[in-house]
């Protein structure tokens, strides 16, 4: 083996660990959901103002979310298990910022607003749905769940407020 090839296989070794090091440290999120509260709407005639919040998708995918107040009990804050009970469900593109309101409670109890979201799957996450589908039709159910699972509705939640 020349000296050449040598130095050659050891830049090409060091450049792909580099890549994939990259990729996958920017594939990771810690948050992938911010929110932050924005102020409160100036509406005439309005019974009470609506409160309103800042949220940005700090993912590469396109995420559905809903919105609700949550109210703190003795207990502490509610749990969270999917988008159905919520309400009005979205989509917001990846790396994008939305506004949304919610109408604060009318008493003076700690309450902070809630964003359940789900991921959506990309292209490539679509084809392994769908080969995924395909496998477990055709009795090969561990084989489907190696390839695909599907994504699991988490929750981001906004400061906690009190009038």
């Amino acid at each position: 083996m020349s000296r050449k090839t040598k130095w050659s296989g050891i830049i090409l070794a060091v450049g792909t660990v580099g890549a994939l090091l990259v990729l996958t440290a920017g594939s990771s999120q810690d948050k992938p959901l911010s929110i932050s509260f924005a102020g409160y709407t100036n509406v005439p005639n309005s019974v009470r103002p609506f409160a309103v919040f800042v949220a940005t998708n700090t993912t590469s995918k396109t995420l559905s979310y809903a919105t609700h107040v949550e109210r703190k009990t003795e207990a502490g804050w509610p749990a969270h298990s999917g988008l159905e009970p919520y309400g009005d469900v979205h989509d917001i593109s990846a790396h994008q910022e939305f506004k949304f309101l919610e109408r604060p409670p009318r008493d003076n109890e700690p309450w902070r607003v809630c964003v359940v979201y789900s991921l959506l799957d990309d292209r490539w996450g679509q084809i392994r749905k769908r080969t995924a589908e395909f496998l477990r039709a055709h009795n090969f159910p561990a084989t489907a769940r190696r390839l695909y699972r599907d994504p699991q509705p988490q929750s981001a939640v906004g400061p906690e407020m009190s009038k």
